[in-house]
């Protein structure tokens, strides 16, 4: 039987040639990794021209997309990964992982952040900018018109303006026409091609971006 050392417990297993090689291994490349993520400019102190897409949605306390991106650069990103953001807020990784090729999942338990990311990171069906002009022009007439009925919400009054709530009742009304998809978020699915697809709708927070 084995000895064991006076004071209890199993004696220490010497490791074998082949785990000290991978063991070092595994160190080199763990301090090549904080090398590089060290010399990366995290202050972003010299940014590249946004995309328009960041304006899409004036989300709270969103992070630069430079951010993600460096990061995806410098880490290495075998072919085939798939990244999980678990906070994925607006989708700003999101969009950095698909520019990129690299399949996305995000999750968020604001229902406003997983719409707004799932329309970032969705392909558009053809004549989704005509449907989109004609919807605008309509809106733009509704908020116009003196017959503009705007609903009795409460506390509307405080976060809107009256012409803001006049140009809010026509764009709603003006979706919410469209013959082909008298429902107003109807209308955007009749339009609307996912790239994204839902992992569940049911407080339906997280989406796939392939």
């Amino acid at each position: 039987m084995p000895e064991t050392p006076s004071g209890g417990g199993a004696l220490p297993i010497p490791k074998t040639t082949d785990q000290r090689a991978v063991a070092e291994s595994g160190a080199e490349a763990a301090r090549a990794l904080v090398a590089r993520l060290a010399d990366a400019d995290w202050n972003v102190a010299t940014r590249v021209v946004p995309s328009p897409i960041e304006a899409l949605h004036p989300y709270p306390a969103k992070f630069v997309a430079d951010l993600p991106r460096r990061l995806l650069r410098k880490l290495p990103v075998p072919p085939g990964t798939t990244v999980l953001d678990p906070f994925c807020g607006s989708g700003t990784t999101l969009v950095e992982c698909q520019r990129r090729g690299l399949r996305a999942v995000g999750v968020d338990l604001n229902p406003i952040a997983c719409l707004i990311s799932k329309v970032k990171t969705s392909s558009l069906k053809a004549g989704f900018a005509a449907t989109a002009n004609a919807v605008a022009a309509d809106a733009a007439s509704r908020g116009k018109s003196s017959k503009a009925h705007v609903p009795d919400l409460p506390r509307l009054d405080h976060w809107f303006t009256p012409e803001v709530r006049l140009a809010l009742t026509g764009l709603t009304g003006a979706i919410a026409g469209r013959t082909r998809c008298p429902d107003a978020r109807a209308e955007v699915e009749c339009n609307h091609t996912s790239a994204s697809t839902p992992l569940g709708f049911e407080g339906g927070h997280a989406w796939r971006s392939n």
